[in-house]
C-alpha cells in the first residue's frame, strides 16, 4: 500500500571498486585546481610579455572564485539529478578544452581568457563531488575520512598550482617559456582527467550500508530554500565568504606588491610565499577539525 516503507535491497555492503573510484577522483582533485593559480606567481611577467593591464592578467585567477557562486547551483543540480559520473565527465571535458585553449596564448590572449573561464566552470563539477562520492560508495563509518581526503587533495592542488610556474618562468623568461608552462599543465591535467572520465562510476551495484539504502534524495530547490532561510547558515556564509575573498585577493595581487622590492626571481618568491600560506592553512584546518571533533564547541572555536 501507499503507507508501506520502501523495499530494501537484498544485498548491502561495500565493493572493492570503491578504492579505484575514489583513487581516480583523488588523483584528479590533486591537479584539477592547479590551473586556478597558473598565472598567480607570474602576473608581472605575463603583463610585460603580452602588454596587458593588471585587470586582464588577474582575471585568470579571479574568474574561479567569481564563477563558483554563479555556476555552483547549476553544477550541483546536475550532480544531484544526473549523478557524479555525468558531472565529472562534463567538468573534465570543459577543463581539458580550457587548458588546451590556453596553450595558444601567443595567438591571442583572449583564448586564455576563454580557456580559464571554461576551466573555472569545469572545476566546480569536480570540486563539488566528494560528499556524493563518499555517500554513494562508502559506509557511514568511512564518510568523514573519505570526505577529508578528497578535500585535502583539492587544497594540495592549489599548492601544486602556485609552485609549478616557478620551474618554467623567471625574470628573463620569454613567450616560449610561457607556452612551455601551459603545454606542460595541459598535458598533465588532461591525462589525469581522462583517467577520471574512463574509470569514474556513479553508484555501486548495491548500497554500501543500510543508511545509504534508506537515504532519500531530497528535492533540490526545496533544500536550497530551507538552507537560505536559516539565519545561522547565512551568518556563517557571510563570514566565510569575507575571509575567503580576502585570501583570493591576496593570491591574485601579491606579486604586484612584492615587485618593487626587486627579488632575484619573483616567480619563485611568490610560489614559496603562497605555497607556504596554503600548507599552513592545510595544517590549521586539520588541527581545527580535530579540536571541533574533540570539544564539540563549534561556535567558541569559530569566534577564536
Amino acid at each position: 500500500g501507499d503507507g508501506m516503507a520502501p523495499l530494501m535491497p537484498r544485498r548491502i555492503g561495500e565493493v572493492p571498486y570503491r578504492y579505484l573510484n575514489t583513487g581516480v577522483y583523488v588523483l584528479a582533485a590533486l591537479l584539477n585546481s592547479a590551473v586556478v593559480h597558473t598565472f598567480t606567481p607570474i602576473n608581472i611577467e605575463i603583463q610585460e610579455l603580452y602588454d596587458l593591464s593588471p585587470y586582464m592578467v588577474t582575471y585568470n585567477t579571479l574568474i574561479f572564485p567569481l564563477g563558483h557562486p554563479l555556476f555552483a547551483f547549476v553544477c550541483n543540480y546536475i550532480l544531484d539529478s544526473r549523478g557524479i559520473r555525468v558531472g565529472c565527465v562534463i567538468g573534465s571535458l570543459l577543463t581539458i578544452l580550457g587548458v588546451t585553449l590556453r596553450v595558444f596564448i601567443n595567438t591571442s590572449f583572449w583564448l586564455v581568457v576563454v580557456g580559464s573561464t571554461l576551466c573555472a566552470v569545469g572545476n566546480i563539477f569536480v570540486l563539488n563531488s566528494p560528499s556524493k562520492l563518499a555517500a554513494n560508495w562508502w559506509s557511514s563509518g568511512h564518510l568523514t575520512a573519505v570526505n577529508s581526503i578528497c578535500t585535502l587533495a583539492n587544497i594540495i592542488s592549489n599548492t601544486i598550482g602556485v609552485v609549478i610556474p616557478s620551474f618554467f618562468v623567471s625574470k628573463n623568461s620569454g613567450r616560449d617559456d610561457i607556452v612551455a608552462l601551459l603545454r606542460f599543465e595541459a598535458i598533465l591535467v588532461s591525462a589525469v582527467l581522462l583517467l577520471l572520465i574512463v574509470f569514474i562510476r556513479d553508484k555501486p551495484p548495491h548500497p554500501p550500508s543500510l543508511a545509504a539504502a534508506a537515504r532519500q534524495s531530497d528535492e533540490y530547490l526545496g533544500s536550497l530554500k530551507r538552507l537560505f532561510s536559516s539565519k545561522e547558515y547565512l551568518l556563517l556564509l557571510g563570514s566565510v565568504s569575507m575571509g575567503y575573498g580576502c585570501l583570493i585577493s591576496f593570491f591574485a595581487t601579491v606579486e604586484f606588491y612584492i615587485h618593487p622590492f626587486n627579488f632575484p626571481n619573483n616567480a619563485q618568491t611568490v610560489s614559496l610565499l603562497l605555497g607556504s600560506a596554503t600548507l599552513f592553512g592545510l595544517v590549521g584546518s586539520v588541527f581545527v577539525s580535530w579540536m571541533v571533533k574533540r570539544s564539540l564547541q563549534f561556535k567558541k572555536i569559530l569566534v577564536i
